[in-house]
């Protein structure tokens, strides 16, 4: 959100494109703003899942989704990572991404270190792994507040998280384990780094299986 009123917006969203410039106005985004766009989420009594609100529809969603998407997607997805870190098969890629703040992810005592740390500490684990990568993407416009501490984020440009696996930004910070073969699962909301690490495994282990069964076909 933009903490600018809708008519000096307009104005500035016309002014670009008739000039035809990448401009991007300052996002800043109060406790109010957030507290305000949290009421379009709620998650279920037992935790598992998500009610949510876009485009004035009702929808639901789980937080733990397992599934394949397309080659097309799996290849757009591949391709946001910087040259130089090209993969051999089979390819495992960790997706981590902060879509907005949310009272969640703006509270507690883990301040900008804390959070480098625990991040970076799965980040070296994970990178033991052969064929391995972890990318940090964020919604364009969110503000990282204290996550900006991690690592230099990179713009989703195409909201590929949030057609595919991120429906609404305030469902909060999220991750996806995607296999170069389309497989994937990811998590929606808060999660513990070593639940990240389970889940990160499982799927290595079960892409590493099928890079093997296609190679002896």
């Amino acid at each position: 959100m933009i903490n600018i009123n809708n008519n000096t917006f307009i104005f500035l969203w016309y002014f670009c494109l008739i000039v035809i410039i990448g401009c991007k106005p300052t996002q800043h985004v109060s406790h109010n703003q957030v507290i305000k766009a949290a009421k379009e989420v709620w998650v279920s009594p037992d935790r598992k899942g998500f009610t949510y609100l876009k485009n004035g529809q009702e929808y639901k969603t789980r937080r733990d989704l397992k599934g394949t998407i397309s080659q097309e997607v799996t290849d757009s997805l591949f391709s946001l990572l910087p040259e130089g870190e090209g993969l051999e098969t089979p390819k495992v890629l960790l997706f981590n991404y902060y879509p907005a703040k949310t009272p969640s992810n703006s509270s507690g005592s883990c301040d900008g270190a804390c959070l480098k740390n625990k991040y970076k500490q799965a980040e070296r684990r994970i990178n033991k792994l052969e064929n391995t990568a972890v990318y940090y993407l964020n919604r364009p416009g969110a503000d990282l507040g204290k996550y900006a501490e991690i690592t230099d984020w990179a713009d989703d440009t195409y909201y590929l998280m949030e057609r595919y696996f991120v429906p609404h930004p305030q469902l909060g910070n999220s991750f996806v384990v995607l296999c170069r073969n389309g497989d994937y699962e990811a998590y929606l909301g808060e999660f513990s780094q070593s639940y990240l690490l389970e889940t990160f495994s499982r799927v290595y282990v079960d892409c590493s299986e099928a890079g093997a069964s296609n190679h002896e076909k």
